[in-house]
């Protein structure tokens, strides 16, 4: 059900796609955000040309969404919040 405008962009697409299988075989972690356990994570220094390793406290980013500035962040957040909470799965309590 994707579409793609060239065979070059799907082959890429698929090939991230079993990249990532692959990666989340390598781990059975399960974060525990309430309690401040959310692991690590790995992202890419350009500064240093290197994969890095970066802990992950209590704050769940789900699958990462990314701004430009922190104003425009914080202006999602605002117009946005009961989307944000249901997209990180979170309840509010009543």
């Amino acid at each position: 059900g994707r579409v793609f405008r060239t065979k070059g962009e799907c082959e890429k697409a698929l090939d991230r796609e079993l990249t990532e299988v692959r990666l989340r075989k390598t781990s059975t972690f399960k974060p525990d955000f309430e309690n401040g356990e959310g692991g690590w994570v790995v992202g890419y220094d350009y500064d240093d040309n290197s994969l890095i390793a970066i802990p992950v406290d209590n704050a769940d980013y789900g699958e990462i969404v990314r701004y430009a500035t922190e104003e425009d962040a914080l202006k999602s957040i605002k117009e946005n919040r009961a989307d944000w909470l249901k997209y990180l799965g979170i309840k509010e309590e009543e």
